[in-house]
C-alpha cells in the first residue's frame, strides 16, 4: 500500500467475505475501496451467488485527476500519512486506470453503477449519493 499498489486480491477477498459473512448476515453495509480489480469483483459476485447476497449499487465519484492530486497532498499534509506524497499518488492514479477503472463497464453491464459528481464540500458529495441511491429506492 505505502508504494501505491493493491494489496492482494486473495487476502482482501478473504477479509471482506469473513467481516459481511456474519451470522446473522449484516442487514445493509457500504463498501468502500472495493472491490478494486476484475479478480475482486469476480470473487465478491461468485461469493455473493454462494451466500444468496448481491451488490445493489456501486457508486463511481467523479473528480478530475488534478483534483484527487491536490486532496490527497492536502490530507498527507494535515495527516502526516507516509503514502499521500506525489509520487505515490501517481503510481496510484496509474493502478485505478489500469486495474479498477475496467469495473466500470463491469458494473455498467449489470445495471448497478451509480455515477456522480464527486466535486465540491463532503456534504454536498453526500447529499448527491443519498439522492442517487434514493432514485435506485434503495434509500428510505
Amino acid at each position: 500500500m505505502d508504494a501505491g499498489e493493491l494489496v492482494p486480491d486473495v487476502l482482501v477477498v478473504s477479509l471482506v467475505g469473513a467481516r459481511i459473512g456474519t451470522d446473522p448476515p449484516l442487514t445493509s453495509f457500504v463498501l468502500d475501496g472495493y472491490p478494486r480489480s476484475e479478480a475482486q469483483a469476480e470473487a465478491a459476485l461468485e461469493w455473493g451467488v454462494d451466500h444468496h447476497r448481491t451488490l445493489h449499487a456501486v457508486i463511481n465519484l467523479h473528480v478530475a485527476a488534478d483534483e484527487l492530486v491536490e486532496r490527497l497532498l492536502a490530507r498527507g499534509r494535515e495527516t502526516g500519512r507516509a503514502d499521500d506524497d506525489a509520487a505515490t499518488i501517481g503510481e496510484r492514479l496509474r493502478v485505478y486506470e489500469s486495474t479498477t477503472a475496467p469495473l466500470l463497464d463491469f458494473y455498467r453491464r449489470r445495471n448497478i453503477l451509480v455515477e456522480v459528481d464527486g466535486n465540491g464540500e463532503p456534504d454536498l458529495v453526500f447529499d448527491r449519493i443519498l439522492e442517487a441511491l434514493g432514485e435506485l429506492g434503495l434509500r428510505s
